[in-house]
């Protein structure tokens, strides 16, 4: 791009908040910006949200606005890996510093568009919006689904643009067991006194026995109580599908 034509699209940039991705020149060397809705999804079990993940979400938050991202996730509840309802994990998030209005209950946290949990199909058309989701960069590595990484909702509703992006890595370890995961953050909070509980999630659990009691008592339940639970939470959890 000739230094001048390069000045003048990092000016617009500035002036109409796009990105890189937004902006391509024609073939007369003008500006074609393609104004698609971008929202920015962080999606996940988050059984329960860690530092780490609310890390990751703040970084997202910094880079694309407060307004356009999301933390997606479903109600499933399932021994051992998934003992929380939707309720609780939002109520977690909330003392990790989410707000309120952007954490969404979804039945597949990689397709946000299916059952429109945001009201975003009345507002856009397929074709003029795009769902960018974050992925940790070991699920990018490791998880077959995730090879493809852009594309067009082929099942309804159909026609709407998604990426998939590498999230932001946020490394934090738990004394005792390692390197913060889904895993070593049960297990420690399992064991956990309140003490431990506080430096385990952050200042925003200081203060907060109910919430403690209530992690531990999820955390040691039997598959059975489990099970119960999950019947009780009705039919918001389900099975992650395809895009």
């Amino acid at each position: 791009i000739p230094p001048l034509q390069k000045n003048k699209i990092e000016e617009q940039k500035d002036f109409d908040g796009f990105d890189d991705d937004d902006i391509e020149l024609t073939d007369d060397g003008d500006m074609k910006v393609d104004e698609k809705k971008r929202i920015y999804i962080y999606p996940g079990r988050f059984q329960p949200m860690g530092k780490h993940h609310a890390d990751t979400y703040k970084e997202i938050v910094a880079e694309f606005g407060p307004e356009n991202v999301y933390v997606a996730t479903s109600g499933k509840v399932e021994n051992p890996k998934s003992p929380f309802t939707f309720d609780e994990k939002k109520e977690i998030m909330i003392r990790h510093g989410i707000p309120e209005d952007k954490i969404v209950q979804v039945t597949d946290p990689y397709n946000i568009f299916r059952g429109d949990p945001l009201g975003l199909l009345d507002q856009y058309a397929p074709g003029e919006m795009e769902a960018v989701y974050f992925v940790g960069a070991k699920d990018m590595q490791e998880h077959p689904r995730f090879k493809i990484t852009s594309g067009i909702t082929k099942r309804e509703p159909k026609g709407y643009d998604w990426k998939i992006e590498t999230a932001p890595h946020v490394s934090r370890d738990v004394e005792g067991f390692g390197e913060m995961s889904g895993t070593s953050l049960r297990d420690a909070l399992q064991r956990s006194d309140e003490d431990m509980f506080e430096k385990i999630m952050g200042p925003g659990f200081k203060d907060a026995p109910e919430i403690h009691q209530m992690m531990l008592h999820r955390l040691n339940k039997t598959e059975e109580e489990l099970e119960e639970i999950s019947a009780m939470a009705g039919p918001a959890g389900g099975a992650v599908s395809g895009f």
